[in-house]
């Protein structure tokens, strides 16, 4: 009974910063804005305009009068690229697969050492887990504290945080709400000290 009270109280007087899911999302969305955005303002335009025009349902009367099969997204396709020859834009077309491929490999594997980060601490020290490095600092040697946000950080509040010491140190990615983890752990490593 009395050895569970001190785990409940330990517990409590645990801090553990957040890992922000906000920035799997910004890591998920990246590439695939690239294609989402040439539809927004190139390819919609250019079919709407042709759709109020005709011109769609003529050509594909023309490619069925020839023998030809031929869809919507040709017909636009056609318009756009007209005079570009289909073997450039097969060209063009593999390495935007090969780019999409290589950013889903990437986003896999950053969500995946994403779930590998942990930053906490009580009133005696300070752990930190990044990979595979973890450290462990008593809060009277931490030496600096300091974040690291990108623009999408500072717009989703999350950032990176750096702890040095004499110890080592460490440097967790991803951190919802850094600004305020560190703001508080300065205030335990301060009163710590005194």
């Amino acid at each position: 009974m009395h050895t569970l009270e001190k785990v409940e109280a330990s517990e409590q007087d645990t801090v553990q910063a957040t890992i922000s899911i906000k920035a799997l999302m910004v890591a998920w969305l990246s590439i695939p804005m690239f294609y989402i955005i040439p539809y927004l303002f190139v390819y919609i335009p250019r079919y709407l305009k042709m759709k109020i025009s005709g011109e769609i349902e003529q050509a594909l009367q023309e490619a069925i009068n020839i023998g030809q099969k031929a869809s919507v997204v040709d017909v636009v396709k056609q318009d756009i690229f007209g005079s570009i020859s289909p073997i450039f834009m097969g060209i063009v077309e593999f390495f935007i697969g090969l780019l999409f491929f290589a950013w889903l490999c990437w986003a896999v594997g950053y969500t995946i050492k994403h779930f590998k980060y942990k930053l906490f601490y009580d009133q005696k020290e300070l752990f930190g887990k990044a990979g595979n490095k973890e450290i462990r600092i008593p809060l009277e040697k931490i030496d600096n504290i300091f974040i690291e946000d990108s623009i999408w950080g500072k717009l989703l509040n999350y950032g990176t945080i750096t702890v040095t010491s004499s110890l080592g140190s460490i440097s967790v990615k991803n951190v919802s709400g850094a600004r305020k983890f560190i703001e508080q752990l300065a205030n335990v490593s301060i009163k710590k000290e005194k």
